[in-house]
């Protein structure tokens, strides 16, 4: 008797467990999905259960985006030819730029440049219209400080945005390593009349190469776009919705979810009168409850991903004050482990909250998971970026008659106090493209 009440207790306490579990794989699987993601998911199973209503966000215009800037400083119409990019493309490019190592000013004269890039990727306005645009929006017009955004507009991907022509767009996306680099830089330079005229054998003469020499070449140059832009927009990512702004005003953090961006569930109360109706059948009213339920788990579940998410971003952010005074290179190294610890949380619920989650910040739009930088060197002190500032800082102050070697390098690197092998040293430099010492030395100094 005694076994037959233990198996009875034991089947109880199965059943419990296996419910409290679906529950908690249900919000963690609300809390992963971005706001796109669980809208689509969210109306999906509206459509199969009326208990639940679903509101569709109320998105403005997508954070960080414009409307195409007017040359004249009022609304127009771009000509077909100069038609502006897609929103969902432009996002993405301005999401680029946001996880490069620009300085406010530099990253906001980038942005301009992107917002006047046209369908196909391209500058086709001219160095004055973009000044002209750049004083409406209160920037001191600077061609030095235009021709540094163009440069770093250039850098994004695909290759060869930014070109002020086709031409110049398929040079921009050739590299130079290739061993065919100089030919195909001719090819484009020189010979494209020639080429529409299939006047190929006095091209090939001119470059002295055969034509099956050439017509490889060609093939090469037919693998690259004269519009790259264009091809971005099939794979464009949708544009981007932050679901979280953090504010500074007198040295207080605020930060907010933003509800335009995140939809409204709740329960039907048509579907919960009509499941305590007993003129209906009570299989009828059995199934309302059933799917009754199934939307309160869900209810329940959007308002946890809310919570954890807000407490994420408040702990979060509360610690990168530097970064909300000064910009990213001031972002200091958090651990995913020391915030769940902190509020009580398993890593992996941390990994969940962050990814895909996107904050409106004074520096722009920037992924929630930038702000847990990797530290840098072993120490628990500084992020990379602040280890990058560090280094181009030193690099700016060298003698360029003689460079400072990756062993010097390391040393000043210590005196600021970041510990790193010349090893180290020399791949840091090598993935930010910085010459080596002997590439950068000037045999003659320059020009007082």
């Amino acid at each position: 008797m005694a076994g037959f009440r233990f198996e009875q207790r034991h089947e109880t306490g199965l059943r419990q467990e296996m419910r409290f579990s679906a529950q908690m794989i249900l919000a963690l699987e609300m809390l992963a999905s971005p706001a796109a993601e669980l809208e689509e998911r969210l109306l999906s199973v509206a459509e199969e259960n009326e208990a639940l209503r679903v509101e569709p966000p109320s998105r403005a215009e997508p954070a960080g985006i414009r409307s195409p800037p007017s040359v004249h400083g009022r609304a127009q119409e771009p000509p077909p030819e100069l038609a502006a990019p897609s929103p969902g493309s432009v996002a993405q490019l301005q999401e680029e730029l946001g996880l490069l190592d620009l300085d406010p000013a530099r990253l906001e004269w980038a942005r301009l440049v992107v917002e006047c890039l046209d369908a196909g990727g391209c500058l086709s306005l001219t160095d004055e219209e973009i000044l002209r645009i750049a004083s409406d929006r209160g920037l001191t017009p600077n061609p030095e400080c235009l021709g540094i955004a163009i440069a770093t507009v250039q850098q994004l991907e695909p290759r060869g945005i930014g070109a002020r022509n086709a031409v110049e767009a398929l040079l921009l996306q050739i590299d130079p390593k290739e061993p065919d680099y100089p030919l195909l830089c001719r090819l484009l330079e020189e010979f494209l009349e020639e080429i529409a005229k299939n006047r190929l054998p006095r091209v090939a003469r001119e470059l002295g190469v055969d034509l099956s020499r050439l017509e490889t070449l060609l093939a090469r140059l037919r693998e690259l776009s004269p519009a790259p832009l264009s091809g971005l927009e099939d794979r464009a990512a949708p544009p981007i919705h932050p679901e979280l702004r953090v504010t500074r005003d007198d040295g207080r953090v605020e930060v907010t979810l933003v509800r335009s961006e995140l939809p409204s569930v709740t329960i039907d109360p048509d579907v919960e009168r009509l499941s305590r109706d007993e003129r209906l059948e009570e299989s009828a009213r059995s199934d309302l409850r059933r799917k009754l339920g199934e939307a309160r788990r869900i209810v329940e579940a959007v308002g946890r991903r809310s919570e954890t998410l807000l407490a994420v971003a408040v702990w979060v952010l509360q610690r990168q004050r530097a970064f909300l005074e000064r910009g990213k290179e001031n972002l200091r190294p958090l651990r995913m482990s020391a915030a769940a610890e902190a509020l009580g949380l398993s890593v992996s619920t941390i990994s969940r909250a962050v990814a895909g989650k996107h904050v409106d910040t004074p520096f722009g739009v920037l992924p929630l998971r930038a702000f847990f930088p990797a530290g840098a060197g072993g120490s628990e002190l500084f992020a990379r970026e602040s280890l990058v500032a560090a280094l181009r800082g030193i690099l700016e102050g060298e003698d360029p008659c003689r460079p400072l070697s990756d062993d010097e390098l390391a040393l000043r690197l210590a005196e600021a106090g970041f510990t790193l092998a010349r090893r180290s040293v020399a791949k840091l430099r090598e993935e930010h493209g910085i010459p080596s010492s002997y590439r950068r030395r000037r045999f003659h100094p320059p020009a007082a």
